[in-house]
């Protein structure tokens, strides 16, 4: 009874978050001359430059090209790992075409 009661009283955390890493340019693309076409506004807004129009794209978190590893996995990955600490389920999942960046994240 003692430990249904106290489960009652925990915050409930369940929820999904969102998050965007955009990678830096690869050799390929930069040797023909392409360019970038995201930019963020703000930590959680990501503006993406299309046939000359700007389209605006909201985010739990948006990580341009110059954050590292170690900054992802304190915003994302310590935050899930206190929940699995604390006797929660947790997955991370990246989602992306071929060639978009998974394993560059």
């Amino acid at each position: 009874e003692n430990a249904a009661a106290n489960d009652k009283d925990r915050p409930h955390r369940s929820r999904v978050c969102v998050a965007v890493r955009c990678r830096p340019l690869s050799e390929k693309e930069s040797s023909v001359g392409a360019s970038e076409v995201v930019r963020s506004h703000g930590e959680s807004q990501l503006v993406l430059k299309h046939r000359g129009d700007d389209a605006s794209y909201a985010f739990d978190h948006v990580f341009m090209q110059d954050i590292t590893q170690e900054q992802i996995f304190q915003t994302l990955g310590m935050p899930q790992l206190d929940q699995v600490f604390d006797g929660y389920n947790s997955t991370i999942f990246a989602y992306g075409q071929t060639g978009s960046g998974k394993t560059h994240t």
